[in-house]
């Protein structure tokens, strides 16, 4: 039943979509999760904006790895501290 889902065309109201956590979540790295990738590629696909937000630290390279990973499969990245109490510029903080 969940292929079946995943086959329809988003609503018309929604315009994107956005994800938390995909590379590197709140509470560490978490590793690739093919089934949000999976679905988010379907919402792309169906011409909707698709949104990532990863949570890396602070640390340089694990930003920069996790921005290229998200600008690869065509999304748009945002890097921040898991506390959200600041806004991350890019090419300031990532």
């Amino acid at each position: 039943h969940g292929e079946d889902r995943c086959r329809c065309e988003p609503p018309g109201a929604i315009d994107a979509v956005a994800k938390e956590g995909l590379f590197h979540s709140w509470t560490g790295n978490q590793g690739e999760n093919r089934d949000s990738v999976r679905l988010l590629q379907l919402a792309k696909t169906a011409g909707r904006g698709v949104f990532v937000i990863d949570y890396t630290g602070g640390s340089r390279s694990m930003t920069d790895v996790s921005v290229a990973k998200i600008k690869a499969l065509g999304f748009v990245p945002y890097v921040g501290p898991k506390e959200l109490n600041q806004l991350w510029l890019p090419g300031r903080n990532f």
